[in-house]
């Protein structure tokens, strides 16, 4: 769902459903609760990571990408080496927050 909002150029109804399954993932207090409740996966932070470069959300992937490393996933610099640089040439300076937060030094 994710996914196909993005492809329609919906961000933000994509941020909501997102808020929501991070949500989800902050209210887990037990095995049984992942029966019932989705949580975000590696799969869905680089779903927002790029859709977020798409649509020249800044703020919204520096965010992403903070919930991302609380989530205890990583970023993919390799992968997402060209989201960097478009963050980078649009005047956001997220390169040193990049490698600083990415080589655990924060």
């Amino acid at each position: 769902m994710l996914k196909a909002f993005l492809n329609q150029g919906m961000f933000e109804e994509a941020k909501q459903l997102f808020l929501r399954l991070l949500e989800n993932s902050h209210n887990i207090n037990s095995k049984s609760d992942y029966k019932e409740k989705v949580t975000p996966d590696l799969y869905t932070f680089n779903t927002m990571l790029e859709g977020c470069a798409a649509e020249e959300k800044w703020d919204d992937l520096e965010w992403v990408y903070v919930e991302m490393l609380k989530s205890g996933y990583h970023f993919n610099s390799k992968r997402h080496l060209q989201i960097i640089l478009d963050a980078s040439n649009a005047g956001k300076v997220l390169f040193p927050f990049f490698l600083v937060t990415h080589a655990g030094l924060s």
